[in-house]
């Protein structure tokens, strides 16, 4: 990407430490047209210490902030509103994934049932979700317990 181009989608965000290719790319689509190359120009190793590997809750929240702060803009075309649903139900699936992969069931939850009012239209998308809610369920049944217990 050209210096000029990222100055001019206003640079790089620094609140972004594990999404922030996903940020420029989105910004880019929004004033330049988008295209497929059908082979791949970037490749990348996957590895225990890598970020796409590990530090799965620190990067659960990235897309949800880059979803945000897209969708807040008053500049977007109406098609692209149009999406806002489907965009925050995508982020939630993705932090829902993520909190698994830590082992941070509640907030696994939280996400799941935010995905869930995301794509209540969507029947597939929550058809989808359900095995992970499932996981998160067995994963965290104890506290479930010991929750409904003392309300009794």
């Amino acid at each position: 990407m050209v210096r000029a181009l990222v100055a001019k989608l206003g640079g790089v965000d620094e609140n972004l430490y594990y999404a922030m290719d996903v940020d420029l790319t989105l910004r880019l689509a929004l004033i330049r047209p988008s295209f497929y190359i059908h082979y791949p120009v970037v490749y990348f190793r996957m590895h225990p210490r890598s970020k796409s590997c590990s530090k799965y809750a620190e990067r659960a929240e990235d897309r949800l902030y880059i979803a945000r702060k897209l969708f807040q803009r008053r500049d977007l075309p109406p098609e692209i509103n149009e999406l806002r649903s489907q965009a925050f139900a995508t982020a939630h699936s993705f932090a829902l994934i993520n909190y698994v992969e830590a082992k941070m069931y509640s907030a696994a939850l939280w996400h799941f049932l935010q995905n869930v009012v995301y794509s209540v239209h969507k029947a597939r998308r929550v058809a989808r979700a359900i095995p992970y809610l499932l996981d998160v369920l067995c994963r965290f049944r104890n506290q479930i317990r010991r929750f409904l217990s003392s309300k009794d």
